[in-house]
């Protein structure tokens, strides 16, 4: 079975070569010709016969040729009927089922990159991927809003686009170690935008890893937006800074002057006015209280407003 097409072509190398021989015997013998013309005549009446089984021969090899070639040039719709049983038959099988295997495994990769692509549309926090030369991936749409980043980014270093070295050197790190990190970035460029950066390495799978890529197979980077949040930690830090202030005045007061009292001046004429004093910064206290108060209820969920 497995020397079918070989079969083939050696009997049909078999067979010109008796037409030959019975052609040149033929000539000589009936007609007298010398060997070197009954050889020559021979020849020319057997070519028209050796093209028709050199065509019958090549044509399944030329057919199989083109499957390859498109198989090789990406088309991999177009297969060849497996007509014969031979070698080349089952060559073009196999070339067939390679083809149909190619293209699905490449219809599933392409599903898989468009849901990736869609999920990592989704997140609102900028992603990053770097690969193991620390070349740039892929990023996200919200990446690319977060830090105006240009349209082409791919198989760049992230310091030609974002520029800031710690980031790089992060990343590198984490390529080198495989210890994940965060860091916080405050970036000039972006108005003074404050990123947390998550950075976790990807691990290499267990099977086939290129020696090249030890350690990591690659870096993702996610940033979150926490400009808003420094400038709540910021309000609230002032707040309190000014409610320290506003509260130690009174109070500062108060603690003197009755201290002063229990000194002896409770028997004194100013006794009446150092309590008067007390009084009047004790209002003063119960209002920034109540001012609290009153702003507590404004930022929770439970307050109205009365016109």
């Amino acid at each position: 079975m497995r020397l079918r097409f070989r079969r083939k072509l050696g009997l049909s190398f078999i067979l010109l070569i008796l037409f030959f021989l019975l052609a040149q015997s033929y000539l000589i013998y009936s007609f007298k010709k010398s060997f070197l013309l009954s050889s020559l005549l021979s020849f020319m009446i057997l070519l028209p016969l050796g093209y028709l089984i050199l065509r019958y021969l090549t044509e399944p090899i030329q057919a199989v040729t083109d499957l390859a070639n498109r198989v090789a040039s990406g088309r991999l719709d177009q297969g060849v009927p497996a007509e014969s049983d031979d070698e080349l038959g089952r060559l073009s099988k196999a070339i067939n089922e390679m083809s149909l295997q190619l293209q699905n495994k490449i219809e599933e990769i392409s599903r898989e990159k468009e849901y990736l692509q869609t999920l990592l549309g989704g997140i609102m926090e900028g992603v990053l991927v770097v690969d193991a030369r620390g070349r740039i991936l892929m990023v996200n749409n919200a990446l690319r809003q977060l830090l105006s980043l240009p349209p082409h980014v791919e198989d760049r270093t992230p310091l030609e686009i974002i520029r800031n070295a710690e980031l790089e050197r992060t990343l590198r790190q984490v390529l080198q170690d495989g210890e994940n990190t965060t860091l916080e970035l405050t970036l000039p460029s972006q108005e003074g935008k404050t990123f947390e950066v998550n950075v976790v390495g990807i691990s290499p799978s267990p099977e086939g890893v290129v020696k090249e890529d030890e350690g990591r197979r690659g870096v993702i980077a996610v940033f979150h937006d926490i400009t808003r949040l420094k400038e709540l930690e910021k309000i609230r830090r002032d707040f309190v800074a000014n409610v320290s202030h506003e509260l130690r005045t009174p109070l500062t007061t108060i603690k003197g002057y009755a201290e002063t009292l229990l000194e002896g001046a409770l028997k004194e004429e100013v006794a009446s006015q150092f309590v008067q004093v007390i009084k009047r910064h004790s209002d003063r206290l119960e209002k920034i209280v109540e001012d609290l108060l009153i702003l507590s209820k404004i930022e929770s969920k439970e307050f109205q407003l009365r016109m």
